[in-house]
């Protein structure tokens, strides 16, 4: 990543061309946001699941990637030695457990894969935090954290053959790909104008273009698969 600015060069750059008040806003909103949409974005899908008792036709890597996503956020949070990453990642892995348990109750299939690459990847961000020194263990927990944000932004996607097929977005939750959206788009900003830290910016960015696609498709096949015609 050689053509990008060094962080002293893009604080150089922030102090001149952004406001305080314009650093300060980016500094407190994607947090917010990132609860919000940890928290209450999934909560619609998670109260169907529970209601009809069974997963249908909603596949199980979105709720695991935010569980595991987060988990390893809010470890990166307290290797750097920030707030804002910190506690938005830790309201969303406790969120994202929750979700994972309700999924996994009400599930017919056997999801043991997801299970045992949970429990591997939780041992990994733990076990390098505490063994490696925290140059290293930044640098780790930083590019898992990003294929991690990458996998969460991307894991909705499994479904886009059955929604084209179907022409149907039934299994393509609306509440979760607004949410995921809003948060990443000003993780993006938060990332390169305030901290000049690809880990986060880059990641953030795979989310803002993977949800403008679920976006097209919405506007394709409509909220429910009846309100719009797949234009050819």
């Amino acid at each position: 990543f050689f053509f990008l600015p060094s962080r002293h060069e893009m604080n150089e750059f922030v102090d001149k061309t952004w406001s305080a008040s314009v650093v300060q806003f980016l500094t407190v909103a994607p947090p917010i946001v990132s609860m919000v949409s940890f928290t209450l974005s999934p909560m619609a899908t998670v109260n169907k699941i529970k209601a009809a008792q069974s997963t249908g036709s909603f596949a199980a890597l979105p709720f695991f990637s935010q569980m595991l996503n987060c988990l390893t956020w809010a470890v990166y949070g307290v290797l750097s030695q920030s707030l804002p990453i910190f506690v938005p990642n830790f309201v969303g892995f406790t969120a994202g457990c929750y979700f994972v348990y309700v999924y996994i109750r009400n599930c017919e299939r056997n999801e043991s894969n997801l299970k045992i690459t949970s429990l591997l990847l939780f041992v990994w961000i733990l076990g390098a935090s505490i063994v490696l020194d925290n140059a290293r263990a930044l640098d780790l927990v930083g590019w898992t954290g990003s294929l991690s944000s990458c996998g969460l932004s991307l894991s909705s996607l499994v479904v886009v053959p059955q929604v084209i097929a179907t022409k149907s977005t039934k299994a393509l939750p609306f509440g979760v790909a607004l949410g995921v959206f809003s948060a990443c788009s000003l993780w993006t900003l938060f990332g390169y104008i305030v901290t000049n830290d690809i880990y986060v910016w880059l990641p953030s960015l795979v989310g803002v273009l993977s949800t403008s696609f679920q976006f097209m498709l919405f506007a394709l096949y409509g909220f429910d698969g009846t309100d719009k015609k797949p234009i050819n």
